[in-house]
């Protein structure tokens, strides 16, 4: 199976790997920042385009997505523009993958599933741990989004496949 990890955002990313349904292998692991775009106010906000086409390549059949939503002490234009980019890669993701294939977990779950907290750094190693093929890819800081999203396909290789779960939207 060809599993993809969104972690939404400015700094989010994809990931997609082939999932050995039987082992929990992984295989041919890899990672992309989110395309992200200028298209509104000549500020940057995702590219749901982008996003549709980088899915378009990978074919996958289930996305995990981060269910993600408004954060207190944000104001109210910021929360707007992050919700409407939200938005924007979930309908991007409905339609790469021609159906509702698209299994929308909040950060809560997933991370305490996988014995996380919102600690980045966490996120990073459990990454490098779980990913060895990208680590090279995961040496910054900044490189959160990028872990966060190989983490989401950890959480379905763990949880999900073991339980044989497909729930979707």
């Amino acid at each position: 199976m060809r599993i993809v990890g969104i972690d939404p955002g400015l700094t989010g990313a994809v990931a997609c790997a082939t999932i050995n349904p039987s082992s929990g292998e992984v295989i041919a692991p890899e990672v992309h920042d989110l395309p992200v775009t200028d298209f509104v106010d000549q500020r940057k906000v995702p590219d749901p385009v982008g996003l549709y086409d980088l899915l378009r390549t990978m074919t996958p059949d289930l996305i995990v997505l981060e269910h993600v939503e408004a954060r207190p002490g944000r104001g109210s234009v910021s929360s707007w523009r992050f919700a409407s980019g939200f938005g924007a890669t979930m309908a991007a993701c409905q339609l790469a993958v021609d159906g509702p294939r698209v299994h929308l977990v909040r950060p809560s779950i997933w991370k305490s599933a996988l014995g996380l907290s919102s600690d980045k750094a966490a996120s990073l190693t459990a990454a490098r741990s779980a990913f060895p093929q990208v680590a090279d890819q995961l040496k910054r800081v900044k490189d959160d989004g990028r872990a966060e999203a190989l983490l989401l396909i950890q959480y379905y290789r763990q949880h999900l496949l073991r339980a044989g779960e497909m729930e979707v939207i």
